[in-house]
């Protein structure tokens, strides 16, 4: 899959990750879940994530990566370039 070109910025290349894989869940009103995904602006801003955790790169990653919850993993579908220009994006969302 394509996520821009090679010579767009990391967070360039993490707001089309974001908007082609986190948008449609963390940023939908009314989806038909149980629990709603929590927003993902300010994310670091945060001291801590809603699930408790410290908000750090590595806690991102490895929920991005292994999935938590209702969220499915991302392993096989991102690669870790992809991952660190999505954190970067994160950090300034």
């Amino acid at each position: 899959m394509d996520y821009g070109p090679a010579f767009a910025s990391a967070e360039t290349r993490g707001e089309v990750v974001y908007e082609r894989n986190c948008s449609p869940c963390h940023d939908a009103k009314n989806l038909q879940l149980l629990k709603q995904p929590p927003k993902l602006a300010g994310l670091f801003q945060r001291q801590q994530f809603p699930s408790g955790a410290l908000a750090t790169d590595e806690q991102v990653r490895k929920t991005i990566v292994s999935g938590r919850g209702i969220m499915p993993p991302f392993e096989h579908t991102l690669d870790k370039q992809q991952v660190d220009d999505l954190l970067k994006y994160l950090h300034k969302l």
